[in-house]
């Protein structure tokens, strides 16, 4: 199932361009590899995005980017 599920892409110019904004927001607190992570992601059009990490949900929030909590059953 993960094989037909997971998609690894490499990050181009505007994933690198698009990170770069996220951070100016100095009080949403988004770290350089979460930006990075996040831009990927908006400028492929995720449908979803998921994290553990509750300090990217936190900061996602204060960036208007929309991040799921991945609970583990």
């Amino acid at each position: 199932m993960a094989d037909e599920s997971l998609v690894i892409l490499t990050p181009g110019p505007e994933d690198f361009v698009l990170a770069r904004e996220y951070p100016e927001r100095f009080d949403a607190g988004l770290r350089a590899g979460d930006a990075l992570h996040l831009a990927i992601a908006s400028n492929n059009k995720a449908q979803k995005r998921y994290s553990r990490d509750r300090a990217l949900l936190k900061s996602a929030g204060k960036v208007n980017l929309a991040v799921q909590f991945l609970a583990l059953v």
